[in-house]
């Protein structure tokens, strides 16, 4: 989805079932030098729906602007599915 937006280019960290520790990933994005990093999957331990998180360090208020939007565009696509 989020390819269809004009000037976006997405790079995946794995597309498989492999294991890639969540600072591998950062570190990835890191190298890319990407303006955003979202971390994507489903609560596979029991879990239900849809979660977003930030980093919990400093962020520019203009991070967590993004964040609330993001998540609520995501929101919007998944409705109330219940995953």
């Amino acid at each position: 989805m989020l390819s269809d937006y004009e000037g976006i280019e997405v790079h995946y960290t794995r597309t498989d079932d492999r294991f890639l520790e969540l600072s591998e990933r950062a570190e990835l994005a890191n190298k890319l030098k990407a303006d955003y990093f979202i971390s994507i999957h489903i609560n596979a331990g029991g879990g239900t729906g849809f979660e977003s998180y930030i980093y919990s360090g400093n962020v520019s208020s203009a991070t967590i602007a993004y964040q609330n939007v993001i998540h609520a565009e995501i929101m919007k696509a998944i409705g109330n599915v219940i995953m």
